[in-house]
């Protein structure tokens, strides 16, 4: 009897201490989030000589406050560019929705992180204080996907990379996170594994049960779908290129850009008459573009529910994760619609003005249709694992009903 009562003593301080520890690393990923969120930031890099960006050699970097009020400055310092254009207008309120969306995903990147870190460290000094017999990881968890989807979003909506070859010149921009952030994503993932290694091992005796190891799996599986997935709704933004024999363009375009080169060649429709009835068809591909910028922020806020939703699936909450992946099938679906009729649209006006022109030149736009069928797979698949964990937490909920009533 006392060697059980001692045993019983051991395995509840290796349980607790086990509990501080796996709760630690938890919220140390979180914290480095918080340090992070404000460290993050992009940096612009131009390289080389060629055409229109001649001379240009730069390195330039934007950190989040950016974002806050010095964007709105540079757009009003260049707007003034714009006021003779028949689409000025427009232009500028392209940059405006740009800064816009900017700053709400800045806003609530930093508004998500702060706010699920202070119930995060709460929860976890109840529990080392003994004030609680569980902690609650959830917080810590949900301040580090904030921080990695703000950052995602944002480098979505500002990417861009840019190759140029003109004859013997060559020249390249780019943006991208800087090795702070990289250093902080890279850091938040460590951890957050870590942390996920040992929530699984935590589950102990719980791994014979053959409808525990069901729904175990389904997570698993999932969240090996919603990694990729996570990356190419990053790279769903970067759809569009361009290339033409007097010279070598390779482009990769967040929506915004697209924009403004649909907006530029919506101001040649107007100013050159002969391809004026192109007009429709640049309003309806300018459309989509915005459309795609949407799309695109809905589809990386789905893979961030998917990801949470997986571990709320291990107590039983399944609903939510059924939600976000059918949601992330219609959105995929949307997209490749969208692509579809920018397409559509795009090869109109470049078949019309090399005809009116007898350009020699072919100019090609291709999308990244290979992205939306790879979207389109994994979301499939990322419900269809969904739909399994939902139908056997169900089981196992019935199981349990029957024993309580026998």
């Amino acid at each position: 009897m006392v060697e059980q009562v001692c045993d019983n003593k051991k395995q509840k301080i290796w349980d607790k201490a086990f509990g501080l520890a796996l709760g630690g690393v938890a919220l140390a990923a979180a914290l480095l989030a918080v340090l992070f969120t404000f460290l993050s930031g992009f940096s612009l890099t131009v390289n080389g000589d060629a055409g229109s960006i001649s001379g240009m050699a730069a390195s330039e970097s934007m950190d989040l406050f950016y974002f806050f009020g010095n964007v709105y400055k540079d757009i009003a310092d260049g707007a003034k560019e714009f006021e003779e254009m028949l689409c000025g207008e427009l232009m500028v309120g392209n940059m405006y929705l740009y800064a816009v969306l900017s700053t709400v995903v800045a806003v609530g990147m930093v508004g998500c992180v702060i706010g699920f870190s202070i119930p995060a460290v709460i929860s976890y000094v109840k529990y080392a204080n003994g004030q609680t017999e569980k902690h609650s990881h959830k917080w810590a968890v949900w301040t580090v996907f904030s921080f990695l989807g703000g950052v995602a979003a944002l480098y979505a909506l500002n990417y861009m990379s840019i190759g140029m070859g003109v004859g013997t010149d060559a020249a390249s921009v780019k943006i991208a996170p800087t090795k702070t952030t990289v250093a902080g994503i890279v850091l938040c993932v460590v951890f957050l594994a870590i942390w996920l290694g040992g929530k699984i091992a935590s589950y102990g005796k719980a791994w014979k049960e053959k409808t525990f190891t069901q729904k175990t799996v389904c997570v698993l599986v999932s969240l090996v779908f919603c990694i990729p997935l996570f990356v190419l709704w990053q790279r769903a933004a970067l759809t569009l290129s361009l290339a033409n024999s007097d010279a070598t363009v390779n482009t990769a375009f967040a929506p915004v850009w697209n924009n403004s080169y649909l907006l530029s060649m919506f101001e040649s429709a107007l100013t050159e008459k002969y391809i004026y009835e192109c007009e429709p068809n640049l309003m309806a591909a300018y459309v989509c573009s915005l459309t795609v910028q949407f799309i695109m922020l809905g589809g990386i806020a789905c893979v961030i529910g998917c990801f949470v939703s997986r571990y709320n699936t291990m107590h039983g909450k399944n609903r939510n994760a059924l939600i976000w992946s059918a949601m992330l099938v219609g959105l995929s679906l949307c997209l490749l619609a969208t692509f579809i009729v920018m397409q559509a649209n795009i090869d109109y006006i470049m078949n019309y003005v090399t005809t009116k022109i007898s350009a020699s030149a072919e100019i090609g736009f291709t999308y990244g249709y290979g992205v939306c069928i790879a979207l389109i797979v994994l979301s499939v698949f990322n419900l269809f694992a969904s739909i399994l964990q939902y139908i056997f937490a169900n089981e196992k909920k019935e199981a349990q009903t029957e024993e309580t009533q026998a």
